[in-house]
């Protein structure tokens, strides 16, 4: 080999380097984004799980409300029945 087909050599393994080099930079930057991307679609679902979860404790709240209203002591007497044979181990469905 010549000198000058070693300095070719030499500059086609350093320019290799240099082109893996700035590949992993662009995928570092692409796996950021997405997991950017992805962070922020998660945070977005927990928001929209807590804000149903709320939503379902206050219509259901809402609702006992009301059938207490409506129905009375029917109500609070066969919720109570209800929780003491479900704790005692009694209930059966």
């Amino acid at each position: 080999m010549s000198g000058l087909e070693i300095v070719a050599a030499v500059s086609a393994v350093v320019s290799a380097f240099h082109g893996g080099s700035e590949l992993l930079k662009l995928v570092k930057q692409k796996r950021r984004a997405r997991k950017a991307r992805d962070q922020a679609q998660q945070e977005w679902q927990e928001e929209q799980l807590q804000a149903s979860l709320l939503a379902g404790e206050q219509q259901i709240d809402l609702r006992w409300k009301q059938d207490q209203r409506e129905l009375g002591d029917y109500v609070r007497v066969g919720d109570g029945e209800f929780y003491d044979r479900s704790s005692s181990g009694r209930f059966q469905s």
